[in-house]
């Protein structure tokens, strides 16, 4: 799987990067803001998008909204800071179907990659 990484935290970025490079699937890029994730998602394309909810510029939500119906919302992992239900009630009604709440295990994050890309394999 291609995977884009959008976190404005250097940490969360790290231990998202390892995760992934020990499932074996691909890092396309990081986008620190929600104008570049917007940006990275129409040019690149990616399989999964690990979304932080909250970014220096824009909410994650902003930035599926820019989006529009250029990306399937069912491969998002949104990552957030706190799992407040209507935030996550939002996220749900536009598709997204993976959260994680900070701190997370590196196997919570590895369980829901493996479930986008099962799904995205049938």
């Amino acid at each position: 799987m291609r995977i884009l990484i959008v976190d404005d935290s250097v940490y969360s970025i790290g231990l998202i990067s390892l995760v992934i490079q020990k499932m074996g699937h691909q890092i396309v890029g990081e986008a620190k803001n929600g104008e570049e994730a917007v940006e990275m998602i129409q040019n690149l394309n990616p399989d999964i998008i690990t979304l932080d909810n909250t970014l220096l510029d824009m909410k994650g939500i902003d930035v599926l909204k820019n989006l529009g119906s250029q990306f399937d919302k069912s491969n998002v992992i949104l990552i957030s800071g706190t799992d407040n239900p209507v935030t996550l009630g939002a996220y749900r009604l536009m598709g997204v179907t993976e959260f994680l709440t900070k701190p997370f295990q590196p196997t919570q994050l590895a369980e829901a990659i493996e479930n986008i890309s099962t799904s995205v394999a049938s």
